[in-house]
This record gives structure tokens, C-alpha cells and sequence, in this order.
């Protein structure tokens, strides 16, 4: 490991690793790290760095000092306090390899495209390690046979699992929102009308809806680009139905715990492979049926045309109808 501190009006780099330890004193502080990294790299190909660190001592420095500056946040701290938990935390830095990582990805029965997720979450981790911290030398992470990516999901929304459900949320046209419950059934309902992101909805502040205009913009979204986004009559009938304001939060509830609410009302109406996130592809497989695709992409925020295919996902019988 290599310290850097300063001493007089010089700064002192000191690395030690197996095999190899020394000093040098510069005049700026970059020097004397450029020249303890330099050092650690060549003692590299004959020691590895003693440290202490483990792979999930670099995972909770990451959850506290890198993941708060991604909009992917609650994603990441979700899985890296699940990862926190997994026998491979516990591997030295210096000690752990690429088998481990190989052994990792065998052990997972969860979806490949769950698995690539945290795997790029842990490459992440591990980039930092090599770059920032200087942790790590290598990347042990260039050579790992990953899954093959999933097939995108097409989860349609029947119109008897969408009454289901909003009515194990308590919702009811005719009555006044009372729980978070029936809000939450809002959110599920305006999510099928606008084709927006979980997310999206949930960051959604009263000051940027045009109602009489009818569309709300979004100024950060996913993709780093703001979006209009046109608001159906449906639309509007559900946003009245949470009171207006000048401003604030449309839906101030915990998304996460939102989230988990969820869940359990599909499973208490017995319907498998449901999402939250299936709204959005049920959206716009209805939306595609209304706008051309460079229209859609602008709707939903999809830079790529080509990733709009998933989208237009009508059954046969919309199909046969299409003929007459």
C-alpha cells in the first residue's frame, strides 16, 4: 500500500508491497502519488499490494462515496448491500481473482440479465479500486465468461389483471384516495397512460405539469436528456384525483417501499411475472398504435429506434383486426 503525507514543504510517497519498499519526497502532492503508483504497477508483476481491504470493504466505500452521484442510486445500493452479503465479499483484494468472480456468476440463479447487472456493479467497483483508490492493479474482470444477455422482456397487461389489482390496492373510480395504497393504484394506472418510468413518476413534482397544456416535463430522466411527456385525458382525470399543488412531489410516498406494496398485491391476486416496470412496455405497445416510432421514441425517451421493436407487440387478433 502506498501513503503519501506531507513533510515540510514536501510531499512524501512511501509504498510497500511484497518485495519491494521505498520512499521518495516531491515537490507536489499529484508527484508523489504518480510515482507511488508507478511503483506499486512494477512491484505489481512480482507482489501483490498488502492490504487489508476486501471486495466488500471497496463495495461500501463505493455505496458511500461514487453511488450517490449516479441516478441509478437506489438500484445500486439495493444490490450492493445484497452483495455485502455474499460469501466473495469477504475475499482480500489482493487475493481475490478472476476464478472467484467466474465462481460467483455459477453460483446465481437469478435471471442472466440480473446477473449482468451486478456484475457491471461490480466491474464498477472494481475500476475504482484500480483507478481511484489504487487498491488494485489488475483488472481480473477482463477475461470472466459472462451470461448471454436476456431477451427483452414483453410482458403484456390484461385489462382483468389491471382491475385486479387496483382493486387489491382499494382503488374505486367513484371514491375519494384515503391510503397510500389507492395513491399507489394511481400511479400504476397514470404509468399505463404515459408510459413513464417508476422513477420517473415517483420524482414527478407538481410544478412541472402543464395541465392546461397537457404534458409534464421531466428534467432529468434515465438517459440524461429532459422529455416532454404528452398526457392523455386519462391522464389527467388521475392526476386530479391527487389534489393539485403549485408544487411538491405528486406521489410522496417511499418508492421502494411503493415498490414492495406491489408486489404484494400481484401476488395476492395470483397473477405471475408481473412487474411494475411491465407498465411501461404495455404503454407503449397501446402508445404504438397511436404514434409512428420516431414519435414514440419521443414520447418515451428511447434514443435507439431500433429498441422501439420491443414496443410494438400487438397479438394476432390486434393484428387480424388491423386487415378489416
Amino acid at each position: 500500500m502506498a501513503s503519501i503525507r506531507k513533510i515540510g514543504n514536501k510531499w512524501q510517497a512511501q509504498v510497500r508491497v511484497k518485495g519491494f519498499k521505498g520512499a521518495h519526497r516531491f515537490h507536489t502532492k499529484l508527484e508523489a502519488q504518480e510515482w507511488a503508483f508507478e511503483m506499486e504497477r512494477r512491484a505489481g508483476k512480482h507482489g501483490k499490494i498488502l492490504t487489508t481491504n476486501t471486495l466488500g470493504d471497496a463495495m461500501e466505500k463505493f455505496s458511500n462515496e461514487i453511488s450517490p452521484t449516479h441516478k441509478g442510486e437506489r438500484w445500486e445500493q439495493i444490490r450492493l448491500r445484497k452483495l455485502k452479503r455474499d460469501p466473495i465479499a469477504h475475499i482480500l483484494l489482493s487475493k481475490l481473482t478472476t476464478q472467484d468472480l467466474q465462481n460467483w456468476i455459477e453460483r446465481q440463479q437469478t435471471a442472466s440479465a440480473s446477473i449482468r447487472r451486478e456484475l457491471n456493479l461490480i466491474q464498477s467497483v472494481l475500476r475504482h479500486c484500480r483507478t481511484t483508490w489504487r487498491w488494485m492493479h489488475d483488472d481480473i474482470t477482463k477475461d470472466l465468461i459472462k451470461p448471454p444477455p436476456s431477451r427483452h422482456r414483453n410482458r403484456r397487461i390484461w385489462p382483468d389483471e389491471e382491475s385486479a389489482i387496483v382493486a387489491q390496492l382499494g382503488y374505486k373510480e367513484d371514491s375519494p384516495l384515503r391510503t397510500n395504497r389507492q395513491k399507489l393504484a394511481v400511479a400504476f394506472l397514470f404509468a399505463l397512460e404515459t408510459g413513464m418510468r417508476q422513477g420517473e413518476i415517483w420524482k414527478m413534482d407538481w410544478k412541472y405539469i402543464n395541465q392546461p397544456k397537457r404534458f409534464v416535463t421531466l428534467p432529468d430522466t434515465k438517459n440524461g436528456s429532459s422529455r416532454e411527456v404528452p398526457l392523455s385525458s386519462r391522464a389527467l382525470v388521475l392526476l386530479d384525483k391527487l389534489t393539485p399543488k403549485e408544487e411538491g412531489l405528486v406521489f410522496s410516498s417511499k418508492q421502494e417501499s411503493a415498490s414492495a406494496e406491489f408486489r404484494k398485491a400481484v401476488k395476492k391476486c395470483n397473477i405471475e411475472n408481473l412487474r411494475f416496470h411491465d407498465t411501461r412496455h404495455e404503454a407503449c405497445t397501446r402508445l404504438a398504435k397511436k404514434y409512428n416510432v420516431a414519435q414514440l421514441a419521443k414520447v418515451i425517451g428511447h434514443k435507439n429506434l431500433n429498441s422501439l421493436q420491443i414496443y410494438h407487440n400487438p397479438t394476432g387478433e390486434e393484428l387480424a383486426r388491423l386487415l378489416d
